[in-house]
């Protein structure tokens, strides 16, 4: 297995590490990626906590610098994710460094854990939270990367966004005509009406203000299905010159937002200078993508006319003609404007043309950048578990637009053996706002009784993207009965708290189904440990897997030993199972209060019976997770 210079667990059930002066191995993160409950779309969870330090045990003076934690995930917000720098351990005490991130006044809200040996045996613990705020109704991932000085490991969050009932959004928040001339049809100007919510919803009537006309579009009452999209076109028609001031209004069942209005403006212009498209509409982009947009001016006059001046502002100016430009009758000139989409949202511009002494006419210029994201499901590290030498396992991944810009997945990387995929037609499209999901497999097939490991590169066309790794594990098991992994370390916690629920396997890989007749925890620290979720059934079938989670809360300090018996019809096997509970605070020379360091850390100070509880919770969470 991978081990990693860090431990990152949920606040619920992590704690800092317990002093020692032995040399031992770096710590990973607990098994089982935390999740958040479910969520519905605009909503936020509440905050979960997550700590990271480092488990290196050398006496000697040392330091350790997190310069970053990154992330690009719109379903999720990490907090104090940069700049942050550790504690400098002296021989005086525990340091006070400042542990805000850059560009904040705030100090970290965490309170410094300081062993009980100031001889610099472990660095301090850096804490963050993380909410998640779904923007879409799917499964939802965030890896978060998270960079030391002593090396650069990932982490998985993960949730899923639920749809709220009906929910009725229009678009553009308002619409611009600009200068139409008197008479004369404007550019159509498309308004998008979505329902985002998990039910239909009843679109009442669509009504436009007098001088607009809705040209296309359902304008009586209709249903829009759960995730539908529709479309409609509107144009300014001027009769006389003038500014015209009016709105489209929507009404639906939406029980919050039951009437949307968007405000429409436009001026009837008596003008022999034609400009089309007016308004000029970019076409929608992504961020990272700049797109062109041509308008034309046409002399639509008996005799020529003189284009004195262009003036374009809020967009960028490919060409435009040069000042004072003849232009014969019925002839035309061009200019090219460009939106950089260096951000998401909407931008809005003029263009502004002065000609025959004294007349002009102004056209509005509009264009939105959507932002590009993708989520896959699973994501980061995926461990395949125990699969017998000869067989094999299959994990299905989903990969989703988890914002408004669509994508496509133009190249999924080969693993190498005993790993293989299942890749779609490619390159394919992948909607924005998880309008669909594209899916593939990767299938494990160990052909001997070894532990293997690989990675899947996904390759998309998203603008300045990266390519995402999935880091791939295996442990292949011979012929028999086995179970893994040959040990369980659940880590230091402090006494009476209950630790994150790990598992223990039993696999058979023999032809024949196998009975278990009974599991249980032996040895002088059993009372430390507790079974907390036991296999739905006791029959194991041939090349299945039966799995049981295992918690530790101990009442008092000291490493604690015991062993996961597992005895079946044809034998016996087992598990050793070690955790190091300590009491925070005790021995340190800092002036540290240990009964609020405990307070702080502990999941739970009632009496230990309480706290079985929580860790079943947990357990439930892993489990599921094992179970995808």
């Amino acid at each position: 297995m991978r081990r990693l210079l860090s431990w990152i667990a949920l606040a619920a059930c992590s704690t800092p590490p317990a002093t020692s002066s032995e040399q031992q191995p770096l710590i990973g993160p607990p098994s089982g990626t935390p999740t958040f409950p479910t969520t519905q779309v605009g909503q936020t969870s509440a905050a979960q906590t997550y700590y990271i330090y480092e488990t290196t045990r050398t006496v000697g003076f040392h330091s350790d610098t997190i310069s970053s934690i990154s992330y690009s995930c719109p379903d999720f917000s990490v907090q104090w994710a940069a700049g942050v720098t550790s504690d400098d351990c002296t021989n005086d005490g525990c340091g006070t460094a400042s542990m805000a991130p850059t560009g904040s006044q705030q100090e970290h809200p965490s309170p410094y854990f300081c062993p009980a040996v100031l001889d610099c045996e472990y660095d301090d613990i850096y804490s963050f939270s993380a909410t998640f705020h779904p923007t879409v109704a799917a499964a939802l991932s965030c890896v978060l990367t998270i960079t030391g000085s002593a090396n650069t490991q990932t982490y998985t969050l993960s949730g899923t966004g639920t749809p709220p009932p009906i929910h009725v959004t229009a678009s553009p928040p308002s619409i611009a005509f600009g200068g139409v001339r008197v008479m004369t049809d404007s550019t159509p100007v498309a308004v998008t009406i979505t329902n985002s919510g998990g039910s239909p919803a009843t679109i009442n009537s669509v009504a436009v203000s007098s001088g607009f006309v809705i040209q296309s579009g359902s304008t009586g009452s209709h249903p829009l299905g759960s995730g539908s999209s529709e479309q409609d076109e509107i144009v300014c028609h001027p009769n006389a010159t003038g500014g015209i001031s009016g709105s489209v209004t929507i009404s639906s069942n939406d029980p919050t937002s039951p009437t949307i209005t968007l405000p429409l403006s436009c001026t009837g212009i008596d003008s022999t200078l034609q400009v089309s498209p007016s308004p000029a509409v970019l076409p929608t982009t992504r961020v990272g993508e700049p797109v062109q947009q041509t308008i034309t001016m046409t002399n639509m006059g008996g005799a020529a006319t003189t284009i004195q001046d262009v003036l374009i502002t809020g967009v960028d100016t490919v060409s435009a003609p040069s000042p004072d430009t003849p232009l014969a009758a019925g002839s035309t000139v061009q200019a090219v404007v460009s939106f950089p989409a260096t951000a998401a949202g909407a931008v809005s511009g003029n263009m502004h043309v002065d000609y025959d002494n004294g007349k002009s006419v102004d056209v509005a210029i509009s264009g939105m950048a959507l932002m590009t994201s993708m989520s896959l499901t699973p994501d980061g590290s995926v461990a395949f578990g125990p699969v017998c030498a000869g067989q094999t396992k299959t994990q299905a991944f989903g990969l989703i637009a988890n914002a408004d810009g669509p994508f496509q997945l133009t190249a999924l990387s080969a693993p190498d053996m005993p790993f293989t995929v299942q890749a779609p037609s490619l390159p394919a499209s992948v909607q924005g706002d998880a309008g669909n999901t594209v899916n593939f497999m990767v299938t494990a097939a160990p052909t001997d009784a070894t532990e293997s490991t690989s990675s899947v590169m996904l390759t998309t066309d998203i603008p300045n993207g990266q390519p995402d790794t999935i880091a791939l594990d295996v442990i292949g098991l011979p012929m028999g009965v086995s179970a893994t992994p040959p040990t369980v370390d659940v880590g230091p916690s402090p006494v009476a708290t209950t630790t994150l629920a790990q598992p223990v396997n039993l696999t058979n890989c023999g032809t024949d189904s196998v009975t278990i007749t009974s599991a249980e925890i032996t040895g002088d620290d059993a009372s430390s440990f507790a079974i907390v979720s036991n296999p739905s059934s006791m029959q194991v079938d041939s090349a299945a897997t039966a799995t049981w989670l295992v918690v530790m809360n101990s009442q008092t300090p000291g490493t604690k030993q015991a062993t996961f018996e597992i005895d079946y019809a044809g034998g016996t096997t087992s598990v050793a199972l070690s955790g190091e509970p300590f009491m925070p605070g005790a021995g340190s020379d800092s002036g540290s209060d240990v009964t609020e360091k405990s307070s702080y850390y502990a999941c739970n100070t009632g009496r230990p019976a309480a706290l079985w509880p929580l860790a079943a919770a947990l357990a439930v969470l892993v489990l599921r997770r094992r179970r995808r």
